[in-house]
């Protein structure tokens, strides 16, 4: 019996030692979920965003004033003004549809906590993913408590950072195409490769984007060995270059005596209008000194020539490449689209790795007298 008695306080003294020490490791663990503070937390964020600390908002000003007062002033919410069965002087107090408001953001701020697996120290990051979604929806002035609590219910917090990751790229176009400092530099970008899509234009239309050419019956240029003719743009950029099947230059027509350039479709071309550019040409024949019979006088001949793009974007080409020489009104979209496309890219990788917050926000204005030299003597 002695024995069972030492045995039985032993098993006791051992279950109460660990019990205690269980308790003690409870206590000294910080809690999951630390209600306290996340109650205060929601609470002064709620006063925040419905300003119920700010009595110039208070329901019996605010219906005195006008409509054009009301709209100018910060909106009022419904959800405040709404009747409480357990307050039946609802207007001198706003605790029960606080009360009510809390308890559909409390639950929000809970369940997102649940989801996300938060910890206390989480407790700031998970008020603000409850904050943006709160802030949305009183954005939207629910007129009603379940208005209120179902358009809570259908946020996702996962979609909060997404919103974030939004807003900060839409803040961070927004200053690169308003910031002064970043206009200027823009500016300066565009003008440079405005420099570069010329010279691609010009030397495509030198090089790589012939114009076909077949003269009408009857011209001296044609012959049963060449029926058709390629135009390019001479190197010098002054003339074009109408050369046969072996390449051979067979008549050079200068710029500048290019009285007139028409597209296709303006024309009503029938065959390929898309592709077709209309040169009129006036042309001064130089006389041939060894025939006596010639004579002596220029003669001009006008005459009106067809060409014919190999494809759409060499057309588009051509319409930039005259654009650039003087000769049409304006440019083919695609060499707009070229110059901002380039400028965008440079800029990209200008300010890749620039933090926008250390720009100046006001031009820095330089004195307009130099500094007095400094005497060390």
């Amino acid at each position: 019996m002695k024995e069972y008695y030492s045995h039985n306080s032993f098993s006791c003294n051992y279950s109460i030692s660990s019990s205690s020490s269980t308790i003690s490791s409870l206590i000294d663990k910080k809690p999951l979920f630390p209600i306290i503070e996340a109650a205060n937390a929601v609470t002064s964020m709620l006063c925040e965003l419905l300003t119920t600390n700010d009595t110039s908002h208070e329901p019996n000003i605010i219906i005195e004033q006008d409509d054009k007062d009301f709209y100018l002033s910060s909106p009022l919410y419904p959800i405040l003004l709404i009747k409480s069965n357990n307050n039946t002087n609802h207007y001198q107090s706003n605790l029960s549809s606080f009360e009510d408001i809390f308890d559909c953001v409390f639950s929000k701020f809970f369940s997102s906590w649940t989801q996300m697996k938060a910890v206390p120290e989480d407790l700031i990051a998970i008020l603000c993913v409850v904050r943006e979604q709160i802030n949305r929806i009183f954005k939207t002035i629910p007129i009603s408590l379940e208005e209120f609590e179902n358009s809570l219910i259908k946020f996702n917090p996962y979609d909060v950072p997404s919103m974030w990751s939004k807003r900060e790229n839409r803040l961070r176009v927004d200053m690169l195409h308003n910031h002064p400092a970043l206009i200027e530099l823009r500016n300066d970008v565009r003008k440079r490769h405005q420099g570069h899509v010329y010279e691609n234009r010009l030397n495509i239309l030198s090089n790589s984007a012939p114009l076909e050419y077949i003269p009408s019956k009857g011209s001296k240029l044609c012959s049963k060995d060449n029926q058709s003719f390629t135009v390019l743009l001479s190197p010098d950029r002054k003339s074009l270059l109408i050369r046969d099947t072996n390449q051979n230059i067979r008549e050079i027509w200068q710029l500048n005596c290019i009285s007139r350039v028409s597209l296709g479709i303006t024309e009503k071309v029938k065959k390929n209008p898309e592709r077709t550019l209309l040169f009129q040409v006036e042309l001064s024949d130089i006389p041939n000194q060894d025939d006596p019979n010639e004579s002596t006088s220029n003669k001009s001949r006008c005459f009106r020539v067809i060409l014919l793009a190999r494809s759409i974007t060499e057309y588009n080409y051509w319409l930039d490449g005259l654009f650039l020489l003087n000769k049409l009104n304006n440019p083919s979209d695609y060499y707009n689209e070229d110059v901002e496309r380039l400028t965008e890219l440079d800029m990209c990788i200008r300010l890749s790795s620039l933090d926008l917050n250390q720009l100046p926000k006001r031009e820095i204005s330089m004195p307009t007298d130099p500094p007095p030299p400094l005497d060390f003597i």
